[in-house]
């Protein structure tokens, strides 16, 4: 999913709420996954800090980002910033994906 969002031109960012920065980087790199994520906000805090960082960094409008996670409060923390989030409770699909992509700019 992540090289074919890439490769479709999309930028990926991630945000993780972590007291193991180093280590969450670290383990993106095991699992051959960081270099598709051009920005990165990997630190403790509120996940609306990271949103705000990544559009700073980015100049991309909280209404054209989609978030995806698996806990409640960071789905409520940066939808009250108006980005589309979306609560993963099984796992990640290519179909949550193409919902969520599909209904912000046509599909994946």
């Amino acid at each position: 999913m992540l090289a074919r969002l890439s490769d479709d031109g999309h930028l990926l960012g991630l945000a993780s709420r972590t007291s193991a920065p180093a280590i969450a980087r670290e383990l993106l790199d095991l699992f051959g996954i960081g270099h598709y994520f051009a920005h990165q906000q990997i630190y403790p805090g509120d996940k609306s800090a990271h949103f705000r960082a990544l559009h700073e960094e980015t100049g991309i409008a909280f209404a054209d980002m989609i978030f995806f996670d698996d806990e409640h409060r960071n789905i409520e923390s940066v939808s009250s910033l108006g980005v589309a989030a979306h609560l993963v409770t099984r796992g990640m699909t290519r179909g949550l994906l193409e919902d969520a992509v599909g209904s912000r700019a046509g599909s994946v």
